[in-house]
């Protein structure tokens, strides 16, 4: 009982923070407008390992996967990838959709979504573009059209006080940038799945290859010291090394974020390494294990600690910032770290970039 009460404040808790969080997530700035005057969602996927080509196929495997009609909006959408330019590699598509805002028993609030996404890749890094975003709302009396640049911009959506959004058009603003934020993160999904496949975009290394950053109680905490990324050669055989784990005199693993400080068992961390040329750290927790998963999920900022046997104080801190967040297999966690070991289970590893 008493573990079932402690979760339960545990996630009220988390619960409590997330929201504050995603109330800010929303607010000034959080849908830009470019020098053309027109909302441009952005983002930039790193993977040093990879040519233009080659990442132009990855994401034209993805779009094409992704911009096709759904089998219930058929007839209704017509979502697809507009036209290619191999040369350049550029492609561009055509997004169309719904946004939900509520779906009762009695009421289905909704309106249709229309955007474009241009993709650019050139060696190392592909750019991503969600912009010419529209609006098709049926309030139940007739048809209204918007667009994002007359609608969820911070001019029209964001009260003067910049603290809260105009009632009216702030769900169509707090679900254009969740469904930008879904978008981002399936390409960057697809990316990852890639180079996790290919063994050519993670590179882990040994804990000394990564500086820790040490306790010092009479001192400012010092930042890690990034070192010049290793580069990966395009001959690494597809295949993903154990990992050997960090601080194995450490009996005691914990991660914070936000104020909440939770353990996480051996098994679940998975060293450091290097992703889309960045230092990262790994985390693979079992998805049964609903607190910490809540935690990292809710998080874009985080802390591991280490801690020796019998000490309160770390030996070793990491900040990390999150990357990515992948479901993986039973199979997949265990290359990681050799302790996962029930098969049934799945797990989730996220991936931090050390800041």
């Amino acid at each position: 009982m008493k573990r079932i009460i402690l979760f339960i404040v545990c996630c009220t808790a988390l619960l409590g923070s997330l929201r504050a969080q995603e109330d800010s997530k929303y607010l000034l700035g959080a849908v830009p407008v470019g020098e053309d005057g027109l909302v441009h969602f952005t983002t930039s996927l790193k993977a040093p390992a990879l040519t233009q080509l080659e990442l132009y196929n990855v994401m034209k495997d993805w779009a094409n996967n992704y911009f096709k009609p759904k089998e219930a909006d058929k007839g209704l959408f017509n979502p697809r990838v507009l036209f290619y330019e191999e040369d350049k590699g550029t492609i561009v598509n055509n997004g169309e959709e719904y946004l939900v805002f509520n779906n009762s028993f009695i009421s289905l609030d909704r309106t249709r979504f229309y955007y474009h996404l241009i993709i650019q890749c050139k060696d190392g890094e592909c750019d991503l573009d969600m912009t010419n975003i529209r609006y098709l709302y049926n309030n139940g009396r007739e048809d209204e059209k918007y667009t994002a640049e007359e609608w969820i911009t911070d001019k029209y959506a964001v009260r003067k006080s910049g603290k809260k959004l105009v009632p009216i058009s702030s769900k169509f603003r707090r679900k254009t940038i969740d469904a930008k934020d879904e978008l981002f993160k399936s390409a960057q999904n697809a990316l990852g799945d890639y180079l996790i496949k290919l063994g050519a975009g993670v590179q882990r290394t040994q804990t000394a290859e990564v500086p820790a950053v040490k306790q010092e109680p009479t001192a400012v905490q010092k930042p890690v010291e990034v070192q010049k990324p290793i580069e990966v050669q395009k001959t690494v055989k597809p295949a993903v090394p154990v990992v050997q784990p960090a601080a194995k005199e450490a009996a005691r693993i914990m991660v914070s974020a936000n104020g909440e400080e939770i353990k996480i068992d051996q098994e679940a961390w998975g060293g450091y390494g290097e992703m889309f040329g960045k230092k990262v750290a790994f985390i693979v927790l079992d998805t049964r294990k609903a607190i910490a998963n809540l935690l990292l999920n809710s998080n874009e900022n985080f802390t591991i600690s280490f801690y020796k046997e019998g000490e309160s104080q770390p030996s070793e801190v990491i900040h990390c910032k999150r990357l990515m967040q992948q479901n993986i297999k039973a199979e997949e966690a265990a290359k990681i770290n050799a302790g996962n070991k029930d098969v049934s289970a799945s797990y989730n590893m996220f991936v931090g970039e050390i800041i």
